[in-house]
């Protein structure tokens, strides 16, 4: 996963996985030159296998040890996942729509909670389907 940083119309990319030395090294090129005024960093887009990740990461705190943790064990699981559990984490973060980074982690750690099933396409189908699986069930 790389995230794009930016401040003052500037940008950087920082890879992860990443320690919290490299990430302040990084930060510390996109700043330079501005040590006499309080520059805001910003994280203004991820690449990743999973193209709706940017709103659980954009504010993550690239000096809290913490989050860079949560960084690493997110691009962990993601390389670690096939292609299809990709895919399900990414519908996963879709339907759950929080922006948020320990739950994106929640979730990559948490995938056998979830599952896809492709021949459902409209409101109609999802209905029939919880109709025939609650009779099937009750």
């Amino acid at each position: 996963m790389i995230l794009y940083l930016e401040c003052r119309s500037y940008g950087i990319a920082l890879d992860i996985p990443t320690t919290r030395d490299e990430a302040a090294s990084t930060i510390f090129s996109l700043i330079a030159g501005f040590e006499d005024e309080p520059a805001e960093i910003s994280i203004s887009g991820v690449n990743s296998p999973i193209p709706n990740l940017y709103p659980y990461v954009q504010h993550a705190d690239l000096e809290s040890g913490a989050d860079l943790e949560k960084l690493n064990t997110l691009d962990a699981r993601i390389n670690g996942m096939t292609q299809e559990e990709q895919h399900l984490f990414s519908g996963a973060l879709e339907l759950e729509c929080t922006g948020d980074l320990d739950f994106a982690v929640h979730v990559a750690t948490s995938l056998d909670r979830y599952e896809i099933f492709p021949k459902i396409k409209t409101d109609e189908d999802l209905g029939r389907f919880l109709v025939d699986t609650a009779f099937m069930t009750g």
